[in-house]
């Protein structure tokens, strides 16, 4: 009787634990399409209007610290008893990291950037411990959650194509015509990130796109290879995407055409593939994958992707465990391939985008020696880094492109340890396992992941891969679902925890996910109220299509509800002051302005527009103090030079 009524709670916590993993495989497969965007830009807002755009286009970044908690907090009740596996370090590693990016609040001079960053990694190690919950849980929906990854990416590749063939044009389009229609001009930004055609879709830059490519494609190829599940389950996402994003650009006839296409291989491929049939058909769907992903890969013209994903390919050949000669033959063929690939997708392009990247990492560096244990705090790599670069021109990114040195400069030791440990573990997981020759189940599966991790970890050395909600989720995940055989030497071998240790872990689980919550969502909400001041205060063709003039009362009323929302932040004030300037309130728009530099004193193009207000109220000697600081902050730039040098000869000082 007592083993009956033990085991029912069991029961129960395993169905839960198994719903939880089909929702958790829900999230996965939507990450790309719904947190492609990147943390840490407060100034750049984006909120869906309705429902319709709700369920098509991304959502806001900070959502994902939101739901992860939610999910965290869920997973607590499906855990049984835990162990302590690679898992569990895994988890581990990501909440220390996030811890450490607290220490970015200490010197930030602008709060909405350490709230944006803390928010974005407690919401990772969020995700990272329900995968470990569920995992230790439910060990058997393994490939579910490899096969979301998977899907995701098919869809994204037809999405890429699709934009590549048609979107780029067809948004031109209707760009210039509600800027006919309403007026307004698109910014020089947006217009150019369209002309250019380099595919990011779904992501919202196409280097996000190339990290998300290097990470999967050797998954997919590997799983498409061995799996029939994985091989039927592309075949029919592959079939319905293509059915709905390209039958709208076909005619009639057409239409029909394909309509009977893609329910012929639907139909085929539910009934079971003849023996003699399936190596060829899984042969030509990997072909025909690979020639599609680095087709998609070659579009969004990231070379830093083709490079990383090259030494990836050649670290792990020369590094495992093949013959010697196989090895140097291996990684010398792959570099010289890469040679090759690098040179096609730079044709015609200058390397400066590129030469520039050494400029952000020699100044993350400076600001790290000047600021050893704390870090210049979350935001003020922005802020410094004008100063300091030694290209001309008037570009200040929002980070070092580099992820460890953005938690070295901006956290100091801590962060910079913990960045290295993250990159670092999964590697020395896997060839710690080989050194010990263990037997891993699915093999090929760990390589292909780790493989992608490598290649990821590379590219993240020279661009924002961690920003991306999507991309870095998506990477834990990969290196959670590593198979170790449960062996006596095994760095997977768990060690079950009793039970007063197993309950202090949710407990402390239960406060991550309180912590991350707390902070989120009120974030959340008061990027909603900013967003909605931005719409009145900045329109423009694509965000503001109907071109009505908002009076400034709506305005001030939107502003009150902002700032109530988010007391610290300099962007209310600032998008309420350009309103003002645009609509030649100049005594107002100078109050607006004063408020944001008192709320981010590093800030340059704030004493800018604070110098601009002031020249129209012929308050030329404090227009003088407010250029000459916009200048300091911001020497390269030649507008504020020549406006500081220009004041000062007029009023001869």
């Amino acid at each position: 009787m007592s083993d009956e009524s033990n085991s029912q709670p069991q029961d129960l916590r395993n169905r839960f634990a198994g719903i939880l993993c089909i929702i958790a495989a829900i999230i996965v497969f939507a990450l790309p399409f719904k947190f492609g965007g990147i943390v840490g830009i407060p100034e750049v807002l984006y909120f869906p209007d309705d429902i319709f755009q709700w369920a098509l286009f991304t959502w806001p970044p900070v959502m994902f610290p939101v739901i992860s908690s939610l999910f965290l907090a869920l997973s607590i009740f499906a855990a049984g008893n835990l162990r302590l596996d690679f898992k569990f370090i895994l988890a581990m590693i990501w909440i220390l990291l996030a811890l450490s990016s607290l220490i970015g609040f200490k010197n930030a001079s602008t709060m909405d950037f350490p709230i944006q960053e803390v928010s974005h990694f407690f919401g990772i190690a969020c995700f990272t411990m329900s995968i470990y919950f569920l995992l230790e849980a439910r060990p058997d929906m393994r490939e579910l959650l490899l096969n979301a990854v998977i899907l995701a990416l098919v869809v994204s590749l037809f999405m890429g194509l699709q934009q590549f063939l048609w979107g780029f044009k067809e948004t031109l389009n209707y760009v210039y015509e509600q800027e006919i229609k309403t007026g307004l001009r698109t910014t020089w930004h947006l217009q150019n990130r369209l002309e250019q055609t380099r595919v990011y879709s779904p992501f919202t830059l196409c280097n996000s796109l190339a990290a998300h490519l290097v990470l999967t494609i050797p998954l997919c190829l590997v799983l498409i290879w061995r799996s029939r599940t994985t091989l039927k389950a592309v075949i029919i996402v592959s079939a319905t995407a293509l059915f709905l994003f390209y039958c709208g650009n076909v005619p009639p006839a057409g239409y029909i055409l394909i309509s009977l296409a893609w329910a012929a291989v639907i139909m085929f491929t539910l009934f079971r593939f003849p023996e003699e049939y399936t190596r060829p058909i899984t042969a030509t769907i990997c072909i025909i994958f690979a020639i599609l992903m680095f087709s998609i890969l070659y579009f969004t013209g990231s070379r830093a992707a083709v490079l990383a994903f090259g030494m990836a390919l050649a670290v792990t050949a020369a590094v495992f465990p093949f013959n010697i000669r196989i090895r140097i033959a291996s990684a010398s063929s792959i570099l010289a391939a890469t040679a090759v690939g690098f040179y096609f997708i730079n044709a015609g392009r200058n390397m400066g985008s590129m030469t520039v990247r050494f400029d952000y990492f020699a100044a993350a560096i400076k600001i790290f020696l000047w600021n050893v244990f704390a870090g210049t705090g979350w935001g003020d790599f922005f802020h410094q880094y004008p100063s300091m670069k030694t290209f001309p021109g008037t570009e200040a990114p929002h980070s070092s492109h580099n992820f460890v040195l953005d938690f070295a400069s901006q956290t100091g030791a801590f962060g910079l340890i913990m960045s290295v440990v993250v990159l670092l573990f999964p590697l020395v997981l896997i060839l710690y396992a080989n050194r010990w020759k263990m037997k891993m189940p699915d093999y090929i599966v760990n390589i292909a992941i780790i493989l992608g991790w490598t290649a990821w970890g590379i590219h993240s050395l020279a661009d924002i891969n961690c920003q991306v909600p999507a991309s870095v989720a998506t990477a834990i995940l990969m290196v959670a679902l590593l198979k170790f055989a449960p062996e006596k030497d095994n760095p997977a071998t768990s060690m079950t925890l009793g039970k007063g240790w197993t309950i202090i872990l949710k407990l402390a689980a239960c406060l991550l996910a309180l912590f991350t919550f707390w902070i989120s969502s009120k974030r959340l909400d008061a990027e909603y109220y900013q967003w909605q001041l931005m719409q009145l205060c900045e329109a423009s063709p694509v965000n503001h299509p109907e071109a009505t003039q908002p009076n400034p009362e709506k305005v001030e009323a939107a502003l009150r509800i902002a700032i109530a929302k988010m007391p610290y932040s300099p962007f209310p004030w600032a998008s309420a002051g350009n309103y003002a300037q645009a609509t030649n309130h100049w005594g107002t728009s100078e109050l607006f302005f004063q408020k944001a530099v008192e709320l981010s004193p590093e800030r340059a193009s704030f004493y800018h527009k604070l110098f601009l207000a002031q020249m129209m109220l012929g308050k030329k000697k404090e227009a003088l103090e407010s250029i000459r600081r916009a200048s300091l902050m911001f020497p390269n730039n030649e507008e504020y030079k020549k406006s500081y040098e220009k004041l000062s000869a007029e009023m001869g000082k």
